[in-house]
C-alpha cells in the first residue's frame, strides 16, 4: 500500500517541481488601482503584459490608499486625481482624464449640442461626483441643471447602464475606448479635460527595480509613449 501511495503521489510531486522551476527567477509586483480601471482597461490587457514580461508576476488589487505604497505594503499604485504627492513618491503620467457624455448610438442622434443633454436622464458615479459639474463648466452650462437621475458606485456600472440605454452617462475616454471602437456606445459630443490625471505612483528609491520599471514602461503605452520617470 505504501508503494502504491508513493507511485500515486509522484505525478503530483513532479508537477509541483516543474511549477517551482518555471517560477524560479520571476519577480512579483503588487499593483493597486481603482476598480473601473482594473476591470475595463487593465484586466483585458494582462495577457499582453505577461507575454511581454514573462519574468514578472503581477498581483492586482483594488483601492486608492497612497499610505500603503509609502509603507511598502504594495509596489505600485494607479491614481486618478490632481493632488500632489510626497517627495518620496514618483508619479508617472499615464493619461489625462478627459471626460465626456456617452450613450447608445441611437441616443447619440439627439445630441448635437452640449445643451441637448438636458433632455435626457443623466447617469453619474459616486466615485466621481464632480464629473457633470466639471463638464458643464467647460461648456458654459448651469451645472445645477445637470443632476444625475441615477448614480452608481463605480464608472464601470454607470458605463454598463449607458450601454443598456438607461440614460446619458459621463465617462473618461480611456475607459470606453473598446466600447466606442465596437460601437456599443457613442460619444457624440467628444471629451474635455477634467483637470485630473491618471498616473502610476511608485517609490522613487524603487523606480529602477527591473520588475517595477517593466510595469511602468508597459503602462506607459496608455499615454501613447513609453513611460518616463
Amino acid at each position: 500500500p505504501r508503494l502504491l501511495a508513493v507511485q500515486q503521489a509522484l505525478p503530483r510531486v513532479d508537477t509541483a517541481v516543474r511549477q517551482i522551476r518555471q517560477s524560479a527567477g520571476r519577480k512579483s509586483v503588487s499593483l493597486t488601482t481603482f476598480a473601473s480601471f482594473a476591470s475595463m482597461w487593465l484586466i483585458p490587457r494582462l495577457d499582453d503584459f505577461e507575454a511581454r514580461h514573462p519574468q514578472v508576476v503581477l498581483n492586482l488589487q483594488t483601492g486608492s490608499d497612497l499610505g500603503r505604497l509609502r509603507a511598502g505594503h504594495i509596489d505600485a499604485l494607479v491614481y486618478c486625481g490632481r493632488g500632489t504627492h510626497p517627495r518620496e513618491v514618483s508619479e508617472i503620467l499615464l493619461a489625462d482624464n478627459d471626460i465626456g457624455p456617452i450613450c447608445t448610438p441611437a441616443q447619440a442622434k439627439t445630441l448635437a449640442r452640449p445643451r441637448d443633454v438636458l433632455s435626457h436622464a443623466l447617469l453619474g458615479t459616486e466615485s466621481y461626483p464632480a464629473g457633470w459639474t466639471i463638464w458643464a463648466q467647460a461648456h458654459g452650462l448651469d451645472a445645477a441643471r445637470l443632476r444625475p437621475r441615477r448614480s452608481f458606485g463605480q464608472w464601470v456600472y454607470m458605463i454598463q447602464a449607458a450601454i443598456a440605454g438607461l440614460g446619458v452617462g459621463l465617462a473618461p475616454s480611456v475607459l470606453v475606448r473598446e466600447e466606442l471602437a465596437q460601437a456599443r456606445i457613442a460619444a457624440p459630443l467628444g471629451f474635455v479635460p477634467s483637470g485630473d490625471r491618471i498616473s502610476l505612483c511608485v517609490l522613487r528609491r524603487r523606480a529602477q527595480e527591473p520588475a517595477i520599471a517593466a510595469l511602468a514602461d508597459w503602462l506607459g503605452t496608455l499615454h501613447g509613449q513609453p513611460a518616463a520617470g
